[in-house]
């Protein structure tokens, strides 16, 4: 018993470590801004930052925000993942095209399945007067956000210099949180939405990864193993 608990714990690594607690953190959060809103019906922070933003709410930043929060759209974010997979299948990534497509479909369908059991109204007097549906969580947030960390996840295990890759992570996740933050300058979310939306794209993806990984390497395994029995014909 006590070989097989040394033998789990040397297979941890600081990397594994990491992204559990970050995972757990990010749940919490999401889970508390939930109870924040529904249980106690709390919509101070909110507020606050609506009247933050009130008086540096000039047409040059609303033009800004309107040109980050199209990059949040199903008009670009459809059409990126079209790209990114197509890609992965030319260049012969099977794993990475399978990941992506994953994660970018179950993402769409966590969130509109969400959206449908809060049913939280947006709020009053938005920028964007088009907008229907439901507000929480930000659907831009959360898909903008997973679509960031899959780049992130794809340079990351990739065979730039580490150099490059803290530079395409740090940009692709500051322009995930400018798209979020786009929304509440529009008014067409509240910032406990954006907030949840983050802490939500960020669980998923380290639960979606983990969960298709732990099946590729299991599944792996398994074919090894049955290439060691297969006795050989030659």
């Amino acid at each position: 018993m006590r070989e097989k608990l040394l033998y789990i714990f040397q297979q941890l690594s600081l990397r594994v470590l990491f992204a559990a607690l970050t995972f757990l953190i990010a749940l919490y959060i999401f889970v508390l801004v939930t109870d924040e809103i529904f249980i106690d019906k709390e919509e101070e922070f909110d507020h606050a930052m609506f009247h933050f933003l009130h008086d540096d709410l000039t047409p040059g930043l609303i033009r800004v925000a309107r040109f980050f929060t199209f990059f949040g759209k199903p008009d670009f974010l459809v059409p990126a993942y079209l790209l990114l997979i197509f890609y992965f299948v030319l260049r012969q990534k099977k794993q990475y095209a399978i990941e992506t497509a994953i994660m970018g479909g179950s993402s769409t369908i966590l969130l509109f399945g969400l959206k449908a059991l809060f049913q939280r109204q947006r709020p009053d007097f938005p920028v964007l007067k088009e907008l229907s549906g439901f507000s929480f969580p930000s659907g831009h947030a959360l898909l903008m956000f997973v679509f960031c960390s899959m780049l992130i996840y794809i340079v990351w295990n990739s065979h730039m210099q580490r150099k490059w890759k803290w530079t395409f992570a740090i940009i692709f996740l500051l322009f995930s949180l400018i798209v979020g933050i786009s929304r509440i300058v529009l008014r067409v979310h509240y910032a406990s939405d954006v907030l949840a939306g983050f802490c939500l794209g960020y669980a998923w993806v380290v639960f979606g990864l983990w969960v298709q990984r732990r099946y590729l390497n299991h599944k792996k395994l398994l074919i090894s193993l049955n290439e060691v029995k297969e006795p050989s014909t030659a």
